[in-house]
């Protein structure tokens, strides 16, 4: 993605440093604490629902946050055209992906508080 100096995959410890910002992490989960939901079995595809959460991380809180709400719009943007350019994950996903919650500002990830984005989206995958 445009933009981002880290990714971070499903592995990833935790731990944050200023040369990784900004930084995209994979979690799995979110508010209500589903990771993996069945969503079809038996008759044509078997899938899953999958609700992984994106964690775009701009700035530590504290760090400069007043001057940089266009830092956070134009990784907002950024993000939004990488998801747009490849809806399906290079044919990975059964259906185009929806980001079907978006938080901006403040954002909780590793005990830690985070200037940037968090969304939830919603992958369907074939087992």
């Amino acid at each position: 993605m445009t933009g981002v100096n880290a990714n971070f995959g499903l592995d990833h410890g935790g731990n944050v440093l200023g040369e990784d910002l900004p930084c995209l992490i994979l979690r799995l989960g979110g508010s209500g604490g589903e990771g993996w939901s069945p969503y079809e079995f038996g008759g044509g595809d078997s899938r899953f629902i999958v609700y992984p959460v994106h964690y775009l991380l701009v700035r530590g809180w504290g760090q400069g946050i007043a001057q940089d709400q266009s830092v956070l719009s134009t990784a907002f943007d950024n993000y939004a055209a990488a998801l747009k350019a490849d809806p399906r994950l290079d044919d990975h996903l059964l259906e185009p992906m929806k980001a079907i919650v978006a938080t901006a500002g403040v954002v909780e990830y590793a005990n830690q508080v985070w200037f940037g984005l968090r969304f939830r989206l919603r992958w369907v995958v074939k087992i």
